[in-house]
């Protein structure tokens, strides 16, 4: 064999054996990564960056008017944070998405809040429907969700031990109020034509309000749907003119309201008038503010009437030139819960240490009452009956919700 051969040989014997003995090496360790089942915290809360918080709310649309004031409510309550250092030193920044108040534009605008906008926690959805229908993304997520204006019942049935342990209610829902409420309509008249919002707000609030009044001795002339945004009510009103109730009870908003007042004023109809919706509030009087006179007498039963928090009232009258919707207070409210809850818990903004921190919140929260969530992520707050007399809100008188 030459001598070339051998140093061939030789070399090739080399290489195999330090094959062989790097093959026996124990591996590199793996790039650690944060468990899937409990997510770390994020750097963030340590380095003094924002805390992204998210709306999902009408912004466009018939209802675009509640988004607005919303959105600017939590504004305000956000400056006034960060004003003060926020929370451990982090300041809280707002992102918002336009639901339209349809379900599944509010499906897609709350995927894009957490997947793209990244943030710790979304308030919303300012809709019952669009609420139900958003429902299963943070479950999917594992992101909390504020609810803060969302009356429907099959709201509180899936959250929290109901399956769906991401998302909370800070107010009191259809059957919480028509517990209270039904029973002064029906000292109120003996035969009621029912008159709602086509949705899971209208429709889940007649479902509660018809069997109960019945029960009580009371008839249902009549109960008529509507979508919202209707321009004509007067086939409707018809129909009510030839059954002659004593009483109406509508359940709508303030923008459909007004054009439903308009023409049982047209008509000249004189029934009674109760609400649960948004009628005897500021943004009703200030569509019929060329005849006041529509509003006088109506009697209310909602989450929150004006002069129920005159600080936070006036804080908003003084930045923005006109009064808060009942939808932007309760959005407001919706913040302070969050902002309590990462208060506690020292800025931490990782979803399950957020989650934690909303199910231990104990306290007391000014113009709404007590915050503490039930085993379906259900708070008990205030609510309220009100009426309109000389073109003024006099809140009759404020009830504390129960289970």
């Amino acid at each position: 064999m030459s001598s070339l051969a051998r140093v061939i040989r030789t070399v090739a014997a080399l290489v195999t054996v330090a094959a062989l003995v790097g093959g026996c090496s124990a591996p590199a360790p793996p790039t650690s990564a944060p468990p899937t089942s409990a997510p770390a915290a994020p750097a963030a809360a340590s380095s003094g960056q924002p805390i992204r918080v998210g709306m999902s709310l009408p912004l466009t649309g018939p209802t675009a008017y509640l988004g607005e004031s919303a959105v600017k409510a939590v504004q305000m309550a956000m400056d006034t944070w960060n004003a003060s250092g926020g929370v451990n030193d982090r300041k809280f920044e707002l992102v918002s998405g336009d639901n339209a108040g349809q379900p599944q534009q509010g499906v897609t605008v709350s995927r894009k809040l957490i997947d793209v906008d990244k943030v710790a926690a979304v308030l919303g959805q300012l809709n019952s429907s669009v609420t139900l229908a958003a429902m299963p993304v943070f479950l999917e997520k594992q992101i909390p969700d504020i609810a803060y204006v969302d009356t429907n019942r099959k709201i509180y049935d899936t959250m929290g031990v109901g399956g769906n342990p991401w998302v909370f209610r800070i107010n009191a829902d259809d059957s919480m109020m028509a517990d209270a409420f039904a029973g002064q309509l029906a000292q109120g008249a003996k035969s009621y034509a029912i008159v709602a919002q086509g949705d899971d707000f209208g429709r889940g609030a007649a479902a509660l309000y018809e069997p109960r009044l019945k029960q009580a001795g009371v008839a249902i002339t009549s109960t008529s749907y509507y979508d919202i945004g209707t321009a004509d009510f007067r086939p409707v009103l018809s129909k009510i003119q030839s059954e002659k109730p004593e009483a109406l009870l509508l359940v709508m908003l303030a923008s459909d309201g007004s054009v439903f007042m308009r023409q049982y004023g047209e008509l000249g109809l004189k029934q009674k008038i109760y609400s649960r919706g948004a009628l005897v509030s500021n943004e009703f009087m200030d569509r019929i503010k060329d005849n006041p006179k529509l509003a006088e007498g109506i009697v209310e039963a909602t989450v929150w009437t004006s002069g129920e928090d005159p600080d936070m009232e006036g804080a908003y009258q003084k930045r923005y030139g006109d009064p808060p919707v009942i939808h932007g207070v309760m959005a407001y409210y919706a913040f302070q819960t969050l902002a309590q809850a990462l208060k506690a818990n020292g800025g931490d903004d990782s979803p399950t240490a957020i989650q934690t921190a909303l199910k231990k919140l104990d306290f007391e929260q000014p113009g709404l009452g007590h915050i503490n969530f039930d085993d379906h992520d259900q708070a008990y707050p205030n609510m309220s009956l009100a009426t309109w007399k000389d073109g003024k809100i006099v809140l009759l008188k404020t009830i504390p919700t129960k289970k």
